[in-house]
């Protein structure tokens, strides 16, 4: 794996994985086997539940972190969803979205299980979510 390439599961809508795949391979990343279903955590069935827009499916892959970094903020922008969860706690970044949050909104769960919102009013650029990330 490339320096500053990270293992990502991104969580899709199943009308946008074919869409996502593409993006994801025109800027180098590698998507790895086949989408599967994803199954929310225990804690958060309930949101889903109530939810009313396409299955979701995940995408394996490995890309580089400032793309990623790019492609999360370009999706949390476009306000057509509700808000999100990124997750940098365990060996692969997971990107996927929230119904209980409000669109446009986010949580960043960072690798020592510190958890900081954001929204359009104190949202992060790149370099600086890139970083959160990290840490």
């Amino acid at each position: 794996m490339k320096e500053n390439s990270v293992k990502f599961k991104w969580v899709s809508r199943r009308s946008e994985v074919k869409k996502c795949q593409d993006e994801f391979t025109a800027n180098g990343a590698k998507v790895e086997g086949e989408t599967t279903k994803f199954d929310p955590p225990v804690n958060e069935k309930q949101d889903y539940a109530q939810s009313s827009f396409d299955p979701l499916l995940v995408i394996f892959g490995i890309a580089s972190l400032t793309f990623l970094v790019q492609k999360i903020i370009s999706t949390v922008r476009e306000l057509k969803h509700p808000g999100y969860i990124i997750d940098a706690r365990g060996d692969e970044l997971i990107f996927r979205e929230q119904p209980s949050l409000k669109g446009g909104s986010y949580l960043v769960f960072q690798k020592d299980g510190t958890v900081s919102k954001f929204d359009m009013t104190n949202s992060l650029n790149a370099d600086d979510l890139v970083k959160l990330i990290k840490r």
